[in-house]
Order: C-alpha cells, then sequence, then structure tokens
C-alpha cells in the first residue's frame, strides 16, 4: 500500500503588509501620518459640487476643511484651508508631493503624499489664534499613507 502525503501550507497574516498596501485616486484617499496613531484623519467630503478634505484632529476634537490645488506636471499640491460651519477659513495651506510614480492625470491612482509644511501651518495657526501648542494638535509633516478608499460622504450643509 502507497503512502501519499500531503503537505499543507497556511500562512497567515496579521496587519497590513506592503502587498495589501491601498491606492486610489486622491479625491478617494482617505490618509493617515505612517508613524502615528490614529490621532489625526484627513478625508474626503463633497460640499455641494466641490470635493473637499476633512482634517480631524482627535486630541482637540477640531475639524478643518480644505480644497486641494494639484499641479500634476510638478507632481506637487497644495491643501488650502476654507470656511468651516463657523463662517471661519483658519487661514492654513499645507504643501505636498505626490509620488514619482504618479501618473500626470487627475485620478490617477496614489498610495501616499508627503507633506513638507503641514506642521508648520499649524504651529503658525495655533500661534496666531492664541491656542495652547500642545504637540498632540499639530499633524505631522511628511509620509502620509492612503489607508482606505470609500465613496465621498457629504458634508454637513452649511447654516
Amino acid at each position: 500500500m502507497r503512502l501519499f502525503l500531503i503537505s499543507v501550507c497556511l500562512i497567515v497574516s496579521i496587519g497590513p503588509t506592503a502587498e495589501a498596501a491601498t491606492s486610489c485616486s486622491l479625491d478617494l484617499a482617505t490618509l493617515r501620518p505612517k508613524d502615528a496613531t490614529n490621532d489625526f484623519v484627513l478625508r474626503p467630503v463633497k460640499h455641494g459640487r466641490d470635493p473637499l478634505f476633512e482634517l480631524a484632529i482627535r486630541a482637540t476634537g477640531q475639524t478643518f476643511r480644505f480644497r486641494v490645488d494639484r499641479d500634476l506636471a510638478k507632481h506637487e499640491g497644495r491643501l488650502i484651508s476654507v470656511s468651516g460651519p463657523d463662517g471661519a477659513d483658519p487661514g492654513l495651506a499645507a504643501s505636498f508631493v505626490l509620488p514619482a510614480n504618479t501618473l500626470r492625470t487627475q485620478d490617477a491612482p496614489i498610495g501616499s503624499l508627503s507633506f513638507i509644511d503641514l506642521a508648520k501651518s499649524f504651529i503658525a495657526y495655533r500661534t496666531r489664534t492664541g491656542q495652547p501648542r500642545n504637540i498632540d494638535a499639530f499633524p505631522p509633516s511628511g509620509l502620509w499613507e492612503v489607508t482606505e478608499c470609500a465613496n465621498v460622504a457629504a458634508a454637513e450643509p452649511e447654516r
């Protein structure tokens, strides 16, 4: 009688892997800092016809709205704040660089963005408005990764 030996290999993956990295169009991307906890999240929202992003800061409970200007030829762009539900524009702006391998089209998929001066912009804002300079309230500059792609939620209507 012959014995047949069948080996089964089971690979279990715990947590995200490089192969499972998420990528999608910037307009649909939810981003979080690479080396930070979930204290900061930048997610797309729709306000009327305008695509916007909301940056939520858990430590302060604040949410800031931004529009995005992109220069696809240079692989860069800027987040520029817009008026929030209270009607005030905080006057924030931050530059970012798209990954070099990003196609030069508006809806090309991305896996990350690299912010150049996001923290500096928030430090200046908090100083200008007299808010405490709590390190947990400054979204970090550097690499932010796409953590999910989703349908764009509608922002609350302004009153």
